[in-house]
């Protein structure tokens, strides 16, 4: 299974990665009892391996979270395991009949159901790297890829395990599922290009998630001198760009409303260096104005103050406005976004005492030296994140688990979830583009991005721009390719390009045929792509119409849940049917894993 992922990326061992769970299960339907659970037992362990090693950037952020999280995806297999052979018992099929609809459903669940949802590692998820068995996801989605993936598998793993009647169904079960991914693979995308193209530079910055946690002063005025030199690199390309990408929040000040920062500049507050700690030298973050043009209020340098240098904190929010402004090229960025901002300071002690009627992860334009149109806030939080899945409706409880250590370290929990799509409007030379931002975790939850790609059977955005904090992942650069390869599922489903602004990598364009047009930044050229700050250029096609999957969304995602569901009920009837009618005992059948009574 691990080879069929990335960094491996060998696609085609995907058919092969369901089968040792087929075979478990059809050696479990024979057994009862203790014996039973055993098996059940040995495949969760078996699989803990596998997702310790993908999951193991986990361990970094919370290593009590990383043991729960390596269990609970573990235990999916051995569901797996008790439930299909518990069907083929009852059923007198074998498993490879049922186990398929059985998997999609269980992976539904998890990448989508519980906990918020988590669909990592689904099974169709490495066939984007043939563009040809991909492409029926514009119909079906990348559940359905994942569904007829699991068919295949199944039909195979029957021909080669089972005898008479049941290895001629396997036969024409393959060549059934085989014409029907055909037929999807073929049918009209229903989106065209229409030759239109918006050109975005990408800032790809290089703060490590520790660094993030622990912002300092002089270390947020490095960073934030950095990603102003790259952005004037950027803007100073040939062709200019028509928009220029930061990723998710490394904006290192606080909101880009103009009503949080008119009450940050009204609470005078101020950042001080530690005892032996300076100011960097600053060729980018603005003082008194940049070449001759005044920032949009005046910002004092640093001055003393008890013996120390400090500075307003308003110098990150108007360093970025001048510097837009002088550009003259759009900035889409992302920061922290506030209802109802209040900062109030004690005169006498100088403590600061802040609320907020709702605060979000937000992203906004920026033209003309100021924010325009509306911010867009983040409305799928980041499961364990940015919130505890019902755990945090109790904050007691939440408060309990962040004691133990259950949740990313350094987090407050505190963000609200947006409920309503945005469109950022960009202005190009062949006229407005309508952009939608989701936010890190949205862009590998497929509804979440439909919803902001279209609305009403509509399209509404005309380009996604995922805006990302890859620096969770550490020194694991699988696992950002993981991100990546979910990402472009995205594109292809809605047949809509999509730009990745990833803090740490992988920045890329991926087209609306989800392939990656361009990755990688740095002084090591395209092979460089993790771990490196630089600027990604890149014409992003756009797209006219709308595929199959936008309009009907994940009706075979649902359908593989519902289809899992019948099948556990009508074993149990069938089950409880034939022991009133025909007591009898079960026995392994001869035909690949069914029973007989």
């Amino acid at each position: 299974m691990l080879s069929a992922f990335p960094p491996v990326d060998w696609w085609v061992l995907a058919f092969v990665a369901p089968m040792p769970l087929l075979w478990a299960a059809s050696r479990a339907v024979g057994v009862r009892g203790l014996a039973r659970l055993g098996m059940v037992v040995a495949a969760t362990l078996g699989m803990a391996p596998m997702w310790a090693w993908q999951q193991q950037w986990v361990f970094g952020v919370s290593a009590l979270g990383a043991v729960l999280l390596v269990i609970y995806l573990s235990m999916y297999a051995g569901a797996f395991v008790w439930l299909a052979s518990w069907i083929g018992a009852r059923s007198r099929a074998p498993v490879w009949v049922a186990g398929p609809v059985l998997w999609a459903g269980l992976e539904w669940f998890r990448g989508v159901v519980m906990f918020d949802g988590y669909p990592w590692l689904m099974a169709g998820h490495p066939l984007i790297e043939s563009p040809a068995l991909a492409r029926a996801g514009t119909v079906v989605g990348a559940s359905g890829v994942s569904l007829l993936t699991l068919l295949v598998a199944g039909a195979v793993y029957g021909l080669v395990a089972s005898r008479g009647k049941w290895r001629v169904t396997a036969g024409a079960g393959l060549v059934a599922v085989a014409a029907v991914w055909a037929v999807l693979a073929v049918l009209p995308r229903g989106v065209t290009e229409t030759g239109g193209s918006m050109r975005v530079a990408v800032v790809q910055t290089n703060v490590p998630q520790d660094n993030k946690q622990g912002w300092s002063p002089p270390q947020r005025m490095m960073d934030l001198d950095r990603m102003l030199e790259l952005t004037v690199q950027a803007s100073d390309s040939e062709p200019r760009p028509d928009l220029v990408v930061w990723p998710e929040t490394m904006f290192p000040g606080a909101a880009l409303d103009p009503t949080s920062i008119n009450e940050e500049r009204a609470a005078s507050l101020i950042w001080s260096t530690g005892p032996e700690e300076e100011w960097p030298e600053l060729h980018y973050v603005v003082f008194t104005g940049v070449d001759g043009i005044d920032a949009p209020e005046p910002v004092p340098g640093p001055f003393e103050m008890a013996g120390r240098l400090v500075m307003p904190t308003t110098v990150a929010p108007d360093s970025v406005l001048a510097w837009q402004r002088r550009l003259g090229v759009p900035f889409l960025i992302g920061a922290e976004g506030y209802d109802g901002l209040r900062l109030e300071v004690d005169p006498e002690t100088g403590a600061v005492e802040s609320g907020w009627d709702a605060s979000f992860n937000s992203t906004y334009l920026l033209r003309n030296g100021r924010m325009v149109g509306e911010r867009y806030d983040k409305m799928h939080l980041t499961p364990f994140g940015e919130v505890m899945p019902y755990i945090s409706a109790w904050p007691w409880l939440e408060k309990m688990f962040l004691r133990v250590g259950i949740g990313a370290a350094g987090m407050t929990f505190s963000l609200d979830a947006g409920d309503t799509p945005v469109e950022h409007l960009v202005e190009t030379e062949g006229g407005l583009v309508r952009v939608a931002t989701p936010v890190c975790f949205e862009g590998v939850m497929p509804g979440v991005c439909r919803r902001m790609a279209y609305a009403d059977g509509a399209r509404r955005a005309d380009v996604l721009i995922q805006l990302t904090n890859e620096g969770w992942f550490g020194d694991f650069d699988a696992g950002r390719r993981q991100h990546l390869q979910i990402v472009r599922w995205r594109a292809l489903e809605l047949g809509t390009s999509v730009v990745r602004a990833a803090n740490t990598g992988v920045s890329a364009v991926i087209d609306p045929y989800g392939v990656v047009l361009r990755s990688g930044v740095g002084q090591g050229g395209s092979g460089s792509d993790s771990r490196v700050d630089g600027v990604l250029l890149g014409e992003v096609p756009l797209a006219s119409g709308e595929t199959a999957y936008a309009r009907f969304g994940d009706v075979v995602g649902w359908a593989g849940l519902a289809g899992a569901g019948i099948w556990v009920v009508a074993a149990g009837v069938l089950g409880r049917s034939e022991r009133s009618q025909r007591p009898g005992t079960e026995e392994t059948d001869k035909h690949g894993g069914g029973s007989a009574t």
